[in-house]
C-alpha cells in the first residue's frame, strides 16, 4: 500500500512539474506545485486515467474564481437591496421558486436548501425591522 501511495504522489508531482503545451501557463501565484488532500484522495481512487489527468490539471491550473453556490440567494438579496429593503417580495418569490424545484441530484438539492436558508437568514438579519 505504501509503495502504491508513494508512486501515485510521485506521478502526480511529476505531472504537475511538466509543462503541457495545450494548457495555459500557470499564474504567478501558483509557482509551486500543490494538490489538496481531498483531490489527492480522489486522484488515488479515480479509475480512469482521464479523470486523474483532469484532477491534476484543475489543481495545477485552478479557475480564477469558484462558481457561485448561492447564486439565487445573491440575486434575490441584490434585488431587495436595490429597492432600499422596501420590496421584500423578491425574497419571498425566490424562496417559492426554489421550493418548487425538484432536483434529481442530492448536491443540487443541498445547494437549493442552502440558498433558501441564506435568503431566510438575510430576511431575519436585514428585513425583520421593516415588516
Amino acid at each position: 500500500m505504501h509503495k502504491t501511495v508513494a508512486f501515485v504522489i510521485d506521478s502526480a508531482a511529476r505531472w504537475m512539474l511538466t509543462s503541457v503545451s495545450e494548457v495555459p501557463v500557470a499564474k504567478d501565484r501558483l509557482h509551486q506545485p500543490r494538490i489538496s488532500l481531498n483531490k489527492l484522495a480522489e486522484f488515488m481512487t479515480a479509475r480512469k486515467a482521464s479523470r486523474q489527468r483532469a484532477i491534476l490539471k484543475k489543481q495545477k491550473f485552478p479557475d480564477d474564481f469558484m462558481s457561485v453556490y448561492h447564486k439565487e440567494a445573491c440575486e434575490a438579496a441584490a434585488s431587495c437591496i436595490a429597492s432600499n429593503l422596501e420590496n421584500l417580495s423578491a425574497l419571498d418569490r425566490a424562496i417559492a421558486v426554489l421550493e418548487q424545484q425538484t432536483p434529481e441530484k442530492i448536491g443540487t438539492q443541498r445547494r437549493l436548501t442552502a440558498n433558501i436558508d441564506a435568503i431566510e437568514r438575510f430576511k431575519v438579519r436585514f428585513c425583520s425591522h421593516r415588516r
